[in-house]
């Protein structure tokens, strides 16, 4: 069953507040920094009440934040690739950078698994594609059957396996 009338608060408090633990985690692993992981969340949230009359009642909640989740990080890959192209572009025509290049924020994510991966692990990890890395965060770190993660990353659960 579809909601069909306007989002209702205690209904997408219920579903979706649960969760906000395990999407920070999943946007931190992915993300690598602090800030990046609470503006990740932050996005999948606002889409997520944004389009909650999309969402099937008893279906997966989870699954279903963690898609939105996986997507909004897309995006700003993507997004950070183009500008990285046009940073670079502008690099190789000797243009003056410094007033654009902040200065790099820290690294929230090494200190986190610092205390919770061996440093083997941590680096395994951080050389994974992110197409990669984000099953292996979903069914390693955070203990998702293969078919939750496969509705995250929309494609047949053999595959994730």
């Amino acid at each position: 069953m579809l909601f069909r009338t306007a989002p209702s608060k205690p209904d997408f408090e219920r579903e979706v507040m649960p969760h906000m633990r395990l999407l920070y985690g999943v946007a931190l692993r992915m993300a690598r920094i602090e800030g990046d992981a609470e503006d990740l969340v932050q996005d999948t949230i606002l889409r997520a009440y944004r389009f909650w009359d999309t969402f099937e009642a008893g279906t997966n909640c989870k699954a279903w934040l963690l898609r939105i989740l996986t997507n909004s990080f897309r995006n700003r890959y993507r997004e950070r690739e183009r500008e990285q192209e046009i940073m670079d572009q502008a690099e190789s025509c000797d243009a003056h950078l410094g007033q654009f290049q902040g200065q790099n924020p820290r690294d929230a994510e090494s200190a986190l698994f610092g205390r919770m991966l061996s440093r083997d692990v941590e680096k395994a990890l951080a050389a994974l594609p992110t197409e990669f890395r984000l099953p292996v965060i979903l069914a390693d770190l955070e203990d998702l059957s293969y078919k939750e993660i496969a509705e995250v990353m929309e494609c047949p659960a053999g595959t994730v396996m």
